[in-house]
């Protein structure tokens, strides 16, 4: 192998693996034992780059994670966790990601993911319709990010009363 294919080859690989370097993982709570004693996704948004990961981690073992259709971009695979299980997305799509813990769906256990800059399926992420406190809890959601038109990032918005 030449000197000039090798130095490309390891140029190759360092640029493959310094961006997984960069790449950030958070977690996500299914929670039941609350102190107001409600189902809770903590955080219910966030707001991430393209290729970091989210896990979501169950406290007890009646919550899930699980996609919803028509809330994530085009190319997006759709997820559903198994029940009290631990699991792990990596989001290599830009968009909006909507999600319900499917057993406390109906009690408005849900979240959004926002991925990247480009936020191109939000009209459609907004447009689909949920049972009555999963569509309260999806208003005031993206109430806040429509308060990314006017600052940088999510952390900027007032927490909703």
């Amino acid at each position: 192998m030449s000197f000039r294919v090798c130095v490309f080859v390891i140029l190759a690989i360092s640029a493959a693996t310094s961006t997984h370097a960069l790449a950030e993982q958070y977690v996500i709570h299914l929670m039941s034992n609350t102190e107001d004693g409600r189902f809770q996704i903590e955080p219910n948004m966030l707001e991430i780059d393209v290729g970091d990961t989210v896990v979501f981690q169950s406290d007890t073992a009646i919550h899930a994670s699980k996609s919803i259709p028509g809330m994530l971009p085009e190319k997006a695979e759709h997820w559903w966790g198994a029940t009290g299980d631990q699991l792990s997305i990596r989001f290599d799509v830009s968009g909006v990601y909507g999600f319900k813990c499917p057993s406390a769906y109906s009690l408005g256990m849900v979240g959004l993911i926002l991925v990247g800059d480009k936020l191109d399926n939000l009209d459609e992420a907004q447009s689909v319709r949920h049972p009555p406190a999963a569509e309260a809890a999806f208003e005031e959601l993206f109430s806040r990010v429509h308060c990314l038109d006017n600052v940088e990032r999510l952390d900027k918005c007032p927490d909703p009363p």
